[in-house]
């Protein structure tokens, strides 16, 4: 009888894409898995699953408003209670945690059954939700060296995992065709994820089209996150006179990062694991309002290791700041691809899957 593995996912991208690649994996191996958590129903990622889903509710339980902190344990004790149900449902021999709030009504509940956990920590200060039931896991498994020292129990390291599609990536030949791009002007990358991006789209719009005007033979391939954003900006571009690809989102994401010379973008996990995989110089502008500050931990981390990338803080960000960053990276971008293909070739090369399936063994 197939093993079957249960992921507790939900939240951002960020969380999600590491659950979606390491469920391909584990199928592809001939195990059974099923995805749970809040909101997936209504997840915009919900076509790539690989897989079947349960729904289950759930709510961030610490809130100032007392009278929000009461509703969200209110949630959280009806999430476990369907998260109770699934488990007894689907009988899952595993249960592997991927952080956010959205998970947490599951793990409680495979605390109350004894289901086994194994967590995937991908920042490099794990969140609230990881730090509590890391106590409780065979393994915490992280992608930052360090991470190790907020959790308790058992902790490996291994690399962060990517989507197929990053992993069998076009020729940066293929991707500039693949958009109509100029193979002889530099292809900047900007995008901000799925939180925060307005401010960094302004930002890097502003930068862009001040390089250009200073003489600079920039093409872009900027994505807004939100179509609300590319109807801000598609005019602007076009006004400027930067040519380029211009979209909300992007679900081949192989195509773009293939593509790019630099990039400017935020500094979750997920992102900076695509960046060092394409090689790609950047600068990394952390999202202030991540939770413990991680994003730039993790940049700064990024920016210990490699000459490659710049960490600039919003807080202190200008146009002028991004557009010289920019500049500056401009000026050895091959040199510094090499050395990032070298900081690559160095990191820890041990796959999540092979460390999950030491539990379903």
């Amino acid at each position: 009888m197939k093993k079957r593995v249960l992921m507790a996912v939900g939240g951002t991208g960020g969380h999600l894409f590491p659950a979606i690649s390491l469920a391909e994996e584990l199928m592809e191996e001939g195990y059974e898995v099923h995805l749970a958590g809040a909101k997936l129903a209504s997840h915009t990622l919900q076509e790539s699953f690989p897989t079947s889903f349960s729904d289950v509710s759930s709510a961030p339980p610490f809130q100032k408003n007392p009278f929000k902190a009461l509703k969200a344990w209110g949630t959280l004790l009806k999430g476990t209670l369907e998260s109770l149900q699934v488990l007894k449902s689907y009988q899952p021999d595993l249960i592997v945690g991927f952080g956010s709030y959205h998970s947490a009504p599951l793990l409680f509940a495979a605390l109350i059954r004894r289901t086994p956990i194994v967590l995937h920590v991908r920042d490099s200060i794990p969140g609230k939700v990881e730090r509590f039931f890391s106590r409780f896991a065979k393994q915490s498994i992280v992608h930052f060296p360090g991470s190790e020292k907020y959790l308790s129990g058992e902790t490996a390291t291994a690399r962060m995992p990517l989507r197929k599609n990053l992993l069998h990536p076009p020729s940066k030949e293929e991707a500039l065709a693949h958009y109509g791009l100029d193979p002889k002007v530099t292809t900047v990358l900007a995008f901000g994820g799925s939180l925060g991006a307005k401010h960094l789209n302004d930002l890097a719009a502003h930068a862009i089209q001040q390089l250009v005007d200073q003489g600079k033979s920039l093409q872009v391939i900027h994505l807004f996150g939100s179509e609300e954003e590319a109807a801000i900006y598609l005019p602007l571009y076009k006004k400027w006179g930067v040519q380029g690809v211009f979209l909300p989102f992007e679900k081949e994401m192989q195509y773009a990062w293939a593509a790019a010379d630099l990039s400017i973008t935020r500094a979750g996990a997920g992102t900076i694991s695509e960046q060092i995989h394409f090689a790609v110089p950047g600068v990394l502008i952390p999202y202030p309002f991540a939770a413990d500050q991680h994003q730039t931990k993790n940049a700064r981390l990024f920016q210990e290791g490699s000459d490659a990338v710049t960490l600039l803080l919003e807080k202190e960000l200008t146009v002028d700041k991004l557009a010289t960053a920019v500049d500056k990276l401009l000026l050895d971008k091959d040199a510094k691809r090499e050395r990032l293909q070298a900081y690559a070739a160095r990191q820890g090369q041990t796959q999540l899957s092979t460390l999950v399936e030491r539990w379903l063994t």
